[in-house]
C-alpha cells in the first residue's frame, strides 16, 4: 500500500517526522510510489484534474501562433523546451500548427520535453509518434542544460511551478512555527515546532511578509532554489509560464488565512491534507 510505504519512510526519519516539503516530495515524486510516477492517467476526465491542453488543441495552436511570431520577428532560434509535458497532446498541437504556419522555421524546429515521470514520457512518445523526429526527452532540467549548454529559444511550462514541494509555517501565540508531518501510532499527524530554518526566515524577510495570528503560509524554497540553479543557464530565451498562484497581498487576505495548499482526486477537492491519492498543488 502506498500509505504504508509513506508512513514507513516518515517513521524512519529523525524524530519520526519530516517537513511538508519532504512529505510532498515523497508523495508526489518518489520513484516507487509517488503520484506522478504511477502507471495511471492523471489528466483529463479519467484522471484527477484538467489542464488547458486536455480540453482541445486550440490552446496549443494559439501558443504556436504566438511562438512563430516571436521567432520570425525577434530572431529567436526555433527551439522550444516544455517543462512537464503531460501526455504530449499540447506538444503535438503546437508542432502541427507550427508546421502549417511557418514551414521554413519548422524545418529547423526542435522541441524538448522535460518530464520526471517514466509513465508520462512513454505516453508522450506514443502521442508524438507523428512528429517523433522533432522531439527529444529528458527526465531532469539540470541534466538537459548540463548536456547541451546554455539554451536559446522558448521555455514553456503549464502548471509546473505549482507542483513544487513547499514548507508550511503558522503563527501561534505570536511565534512562528514550522509544520511537520509525523508518523504516530499508525497514522500521519501534523506537529509544529518553533521556526528555526534560516532559509525560511530569509524568505520572509526578503518579501516583507509578516503573518497574522493563526495564519498559515506555504514557503516555496524548492521552487526558488530550482530557478536560481537553472536561470543563469539560459542565453537568449523567452519564458512563457502559465500557473496558479497569488500575490503576497492576496495570500494575506482573510480568506486564505489557513493557507492555499490543495489536493485533488478525481476532480474533487481532498478534505484532508494527508489523503495522498491525488495531486497536491
Amino acid at each position: 500500500m502506498v500509505m504504508d510505504r509513506l508512513y514507513e519512510q516518515i517513521a524512519a526519519a529523525p524524530g519520526g517526522r519530516v517537513s511538508y516539503a519532504d512529505y510532498m516530495q515523497m508523495a508526489l515524486y518518489d520513484e516507487r510510489f509517488g503520484y506522478y510516477m504511477r502507471e495511471r492517467a492523471k489528466i483529463g476526465k479519467r484522471g484527477d484534474f484538467f489542464t488547458n491542453s486536455s480540453f482541445a488543441p486550440v490552446f496549443g495552436k494559439a501558443l504556436a501562433s504566438l511562438w512563430v511570431r516571436m521567432v520570425e520577428q525577434s530572431g529567436l532560434p526555433p527551439a522550444v523546451c516544455e517543462w512537464g509535458g503531460g501526455d504530449g497532446r499540447l506538444a503535438l498541437s503546437v508542432l502541427e500548427e507550427w508546421k502549417k504556419k511557418s514551414p521554413h522555421t519548422y524545418d529547423r524546429l526542435s522541441y524538448t520535453i522535460i518530464d520526471q515521470s517514466p509513465f508520462h514520457r512513454r505516453r508522450q512518445r506514443e502521442t508524438l509518434q507523428p512528429a517523433a523526429e522533432k522531439v527529444e526527452q529528458y527526465d531532469d532540467v539540470s541534466r538537459w542544460l548540463a548536456e547541451r549548454g546554455p539554451f536559446s529559444g522558448i521555455v514553456f511550462s503549464n502548471e509546473f511551478f505549482d507542483a513544487f514541494p513547499v514548507h508550511v509555517i503558522v503563527k501561534e501565540g505570536g511565534v512562528l512555527h514550522e509544520c511537520f508531518v509525523a508518523a504516530r501510532d499508525g497514522r500521519l499527524v501534523e506537529e509544529k515546532a518553533p521556526l528555526c530554518r534560516p532559509a525560511i526566515v530569509r524568505y520572509l524577510h526578503e518579501r516583507g511578509l509578516d503573518l497574522a495570528e493563526g495564519q498559515r503560509l506555504e514557503v516555496p524554497l524548492a521552487m526558488k532554489a530550482f530557478w536560481l540553479e537553472v536561470g543563469p543557464l539560459f542565453h537568449q530565451a523567452v519564458m512563457v509560464t502559465i500557473d496558479y498562484g497569488y500575490t503576497d497581498e492576496q495570500l494575506r487576505a482573510p480568506a486564505r488565512r489557513h493557507g492555499s495548499l490543495r489536493g485533488y482526486f478525481r476532480h474533487q477537492l481532498v478534505a484532508t491534507r494527508f489523503a495522498i491519492r491525488g495531486r497536491w498543488t
